[in-house]
This record gives C-alpha cells, structure tokens and sequence, in this order.
C-alpha cells in the first residue's frame, strides 16, 4: 500500500479501479479491509477478484464491501464486466489458499455466461491467467495457465482479459478480439495499467510506470 500515494492522481481521475487479485499477503480480513480503506480515500469504484493469498476470509471482505467480482457479473456503462478469482489447484497448496481446478473453472464460467446480456462488449477479469498466452508462461518455458478460461477468451472473444497471479509476468498479447493484459505486480515494477474504452472499443491500453 506505500506505491498507492504515487497514484492518487491516477486513481483519483479513473472511472473504476480493476484488481486482479493477490491484494493481500495471508487474507486476513483485517488487511483486506486496509486495502479497501486505502483505496476508496482515492477512488470509491472498485471492482477486483480474491486471488489465492486473499483466502476465502478476503473474498467475503471483497462481498462485504460489494466489490467483489468472483463469479459475478456487473453492467457498467453499457460494458459487461465479469470476474473469476483464484488459481488452479497445485501439489501442497496451503489449505487456506483459494484453489479451483479447470472443472470447476469451466462450471463457474457457464453460470455466469447462461446470464449474461447478449450485445454488451465483455471484459474478463480473472487472478488466474488463459492457458498459452505470454501471461501463462512460467521461469522454465512451462505453461501454467487456465485451459478453461482459454476456452472462454477463445469462445466469446472479450474486449479485454485483465489477469495477474504470476509475479514475474507483464504483458499485453492480442488473442483474436480479445487483448489479454497483465501490467505486473505494483511493488515489483512499480507499474499499472491504463485502459480507455470507448463505444465497445479500447482506445488506450499502456502498462505506465511511476
């Protein structure tokens, strides 16, 4: 939370604020709702997914306070934004961490595709990232990526997949319609991404540095 004074301008000026999870470092409640607190002195409008080290204890925060994407689907200004939180499920994850497998991926992202509008452009916002796409690609070349939410991007073609989870990754890839984008952990690269849409189309997508 020390970058967030650096980017009050920024924050003050955005129309809403998109997390994509990892916004706490064991997920207690009681960070979560220092997150929340921090941010909302600079802008009220945030919309973000529980990554794993959120825990469940983070994502009912996130519910508390109505901004919790995981899941769900709002309409915001004729944009159509849905959200899936977590990561895929690994050999010894901490039994606390928030952990779903490509199945349960899959069944999630049906519900909420059985009820979405039909002609609003859709942005995705998922912890975990699409499977075969530079934001998936491990330290050893391996892919780490979500099978079902490839699927997904590669099916409904998103304006946009905004995703994070893996630290060392900033990236902006065009996969089809959909431009899957990762501006990198703040208090790594002291970075953030900036995205402007304008009548179903993205004018500006930049990761900016400060």
């Amino acid at each position: 939370m020390k970058y967030l004074p650096s980017l009050q301008a920024v924050l003050h000026t955005a129309d809403w604020v998109l997390l994509p999870g990892d916004l706490t470092i064991r997920g207690s409640s009681s960070a979560m709702e220092q997150v929340l607190a921090t941010l909302r002195q600079y802008n009220p409008h945030i919309l973000a997914v529980p990554g794993e080290w959120d825990t469940q204890q983070g994502s009912n925060v996130l519910t508390q306070h109505q901004c919790n994407l995981h899941g769900q689907f709002v309409v915001v200004e004729g944009l159509t934004l849905l959200g899936l939180g977590g990561c895929l499920t690994y050999q010894n994850a901490p039994k606390e961490h928030l952990v779903y497998d490509n199945f349960q991926y899959e069944m999630l992202l049906q519900t909420i595709t059985d009820q979405l509008p039909r002609r609003a452009p859709t942005l995705l916002m998922t912890h975990h990232p699409p499977h075969e796409t530079e934001a998936d690609r491990l330290y050893s070349g391996k892919r780490a990526g979500s099978r079902a939410i490839r699927d997904f991007i590669d099916h409904r073609q998103p304006l946009l997949c905004l995703t994070g989870h893996l630290h060392h990754v900033q990236t902006m890839e065009q996969i089809g319609k959909t431009l899957v984008f990762n501006p990198g952990p703040i208090w790594l690269y002291q970075a953030y991404g900036v995205i402007e849409i304008e009548r179903g189309s993205i004018i500006t997508a930049e990761i900016r540095t400060f």
